[in-house]
């Protein structure tokens, strides 16, 4: 298992494989009620605050989102910004806001890249923002946003973390 989470509210419990499943698990169970294939090794996972969503990041460079409620995959999406050869390495964290509004993933080559979370008719979709934040000078190893969504901290193999403006996309301090 390369990657864990709980459900806002405790009542289900996620984890992200190296065999690329992400499974749901109550707290209830030994047994998992939900297994998702992402066809590549996850490396770390979350839930969207409105609780029916969950998005999984993989070596592969992609962002997967799921709808827990059918188990049915809703978008799978890799980087748009930042220069060409970033975008296709593994991705190594997912961060979501406590609003929903943001989603942000970083790759081994210290970028993060964020993508607005928009509700729509058939549920939640995710729209590239068109930016790559030059994080770090080595791989990501966790992204997390503060409880208000006002502030963003990434941490880093380069043995740095940084807090971050997710709205001006700044670095405050490192």
């Amino acid at each position: 298992m390369s990657s864990v989470g709980w459900h806002r509210r405790g009542k289900f419990l996620l984890s992200g494989s190296e065999d690329g499943t992400v499974k749901v698990w109550t707290t209830e169970s030994p047994k998992a009620v939900r297994s998702l294939d992402c066809k590549s090794p996850v490396t770390s996972v979350a839930i969207l605050p409105n609780m029916v969503d969950l998005v999984a990041v993989d070596r592969d460079g992609r962002l997967n989102l799921w709808d827990l409620r059918t188990g049915l995959l809703r978008q799978r999406v890799r980087p748009t910004a930042g220069p060409a050869e970033a975008r296709r390495l593994p991705l190594s964290a997912v961060g979501v806001s406590s609003r929903v509004s943001c989603v942000a993933a970083a790759s081994h080559s210290g970028l993060v890249h964020m993508w607005r979370a928009q509700k729509e008719s058939e549920g939640v979709v995710l729209r590239a923002l068109p930016l790559a934040l030059e994080a770090h000078v080595d791989y990501i190893t966790r992204i997390a946003f503060s409880p208000s969504s006002s502030a963003m901290i990434t941490a880093s193999a380069d043995k740095t973390a940084r807090l971050w403006a997710p709205a001006r996309a700044e670095s405050p301090s490192s």
